[in-house]
């Protein structure tokens, strides 16, 4: 879904340590936590319609951004 030679060039670390998951519950925000044991966990809509594929240029932008909250965090730029 989502290929970041430049991401996985300066975070090689982060690229076997995300996981997506879609939300349990429609109605939640898109969101991303960090486990106990290191891993970050992002949430994004993928069906809310049922079609994945019409979609994948949303879904694309929703991973890029909610990875910038990770990398913001690992910066020092924000809390999240």
């Amino acid at each position: 879904m989502l290929k970041h030679p430049e991401f996985e060039q300066y975070y090689p670390d982060l690229a076997d340590k995300v996981k997506f998951y879609e939300p349990q519950d429609k109605k939640q925000e898109e969101f991303v936590t960090i486990t106990d044991n290191g891993f970050y966990e992002i949430f994004i809509h993928v069906l809310p319609s049922g079609r994945a594929f019409s979609r994948i240029p949303q879904i694309k932008s929703s991973l890029l951004h909610e990875t910038q909250h990770i990398l913001q965090g690992r910066e020092y730029f924000s809390k999240y």
